[in-house]
C-alpha cells in the first residue's frame, strides 16, 4: 500500500502575485452568499496582505484557531483568480496536518485547482481546494482545528465531519456523510447526496438533498437525516449490512466506515 502523503509537501508554497490586493474585490464579488456561516471579510483579507502575507498559507493562518470557512472561500477565489490552475493528483492517503514545532506553521493548505487522492484524506489544519475534490476513500476532519472548503464538487466514499466543511458544488458519497459535534457547519452549496446521511448534534444545510435511506420521522434535523437519537439509530441499525458493525442495537461508526458497501439495500 503506497504510504501517506503530506499535502503541504506536494502542493508547495503558492506565492501570490505583488499586486494581489487588486483582485480582492472581484474576490468577493465571487463568493457566494452563505447559506448559515458567517460572510467572508476582505477587511482581513487586506489586513494580511499590507502585512506582509506573500503566500496563500500566510492568508490562511488565523490568531484564532482557525479560519473561518467564509474567509477561507475568500481566499480560494483570489487564489483561482492570480495564481496558475494546478490539479494534484496522489496515490494513496493524504494529510493535511498542523504542524506548530516550525515557524511559520505548517499545514495550511490551498490547491490552486482539483485535488485528487486515490486513498483517504485526513485533514486537521485548513484546507482549501480551488477546484474539485475528489477523493477514493474517506474524508476525515479534525474540527475546530480544520476548516475544509471546496470551490467545485467533492466525491467521497465517507465524509466524516466534526469540523467545518464549506461546498460550493454539489457532495456526493457513495458510502453515507456523517456529521458530529456541534460547534460546527457542513454547508453545501448544490446536491448533498448519499445513501445516509447522519448528524449527531452536527448542523447540515445544503441546496439540496438526496438520500437513499430516511429515518423514521422527522427528525432534529429534517426528514432525510438520521438525527442519532434512540429511534433513529434502532432504524440505522436494521439497514446495516454486517452485524458485527452493530453492537446492542447501536451502530459502531468507525467500523461502518471500513465497509466498501455498509447498507443491506
Amino acid at each position: 500500500m503506497p504510504a501517506s502523503n503530506a499535502l503541504t509537501e506536494h502542493v508547495g508554497a503558492i506565492a501570490l502575485p505583488s499586486d494581489v490586493v487588486t483582485q480582492v474585490d472581484a474576490a468577493l464579488a465571487a463568493t457566494k452568499k452563505p447559506l448559515c456561516t458567517p460572510r467572508p471579510d476582505a477587511s482581513l483579507l487586506r489586513a494580511k496582505l499590507a502585512a506582509g502575507a506573500t503566500t496563500a498559507a500566510e492568508l490562511l493562518r488565523s490568531p484564532q484557531t482557525a479560519i473561518g470557512p467564509g474567509d477561507a472561500a475568500l481566499v480560494g477565489q483570489l487564489v483561482a483568480r492570480v495564481v496558475e490552475r494546478r490539479d494534484v493528483v496522489l496515490d494513496g492517503d493524504a494529510d493535511v496536518l498542523l504542524d506548530q514545532s516550525v515557524s511559520p506553521r505548517r499545514g495550511h493548505v490551498c490547491v490552486p485547482g482539483s485535488l485528487v487522492v486515490r486513498g483517504d484524506l485526513r485533514v486537521v489544519a485548513p484546507l482549501v481546494v480551488c477546484g474539485d475534490l475528489d477523493v477514493s476513500g474517506m474524508i476525515v476532519d479534525c474540527g475546530p482545528q480544520s476548516v475544509i472548503v471546496v470551490l467545485g464538487d467533492v466525491n467521497c466514499r465517507v465524509l466524516r465531519t466534526t469540523g467545518e466543511v464549506l461546498v460550493y458544488g454539489s457532495l456526493r458519497a457513495s458510502g453515507f456523510v456523517w456529521g458530529y459535534y456541534n460547534d460546527n457547519v457542513l454547508e453545501v452549496h448544490g446536491t448533498l447526496a448519499a445513501p445516509v446521511i447522519m448528524a449527531d448534534d452536527h448542523a447540515i444545510e445544503a441546496g439540496t438533498i438526496e438520500v437513499v435511506h430516511r429515518p423514521p420521522g422527522r427528525g432534529d434535523w429534517g426528514a432525510d437525516i438520521f438525527d442519532m437519537g434512540r429511534a433513529h439509530r434502532h432504524a440505522l441499525a436494521a439497514l446495516v449490512r454486517d452485524p458485527a458493525v452493530v453492537i446492542d442495537g447501536d451502530v459502531d461508526i468507525e467500523a461502518l466506515a471500513r465497509l466498501a458497501r455498509p447498507w443491506a439495500s
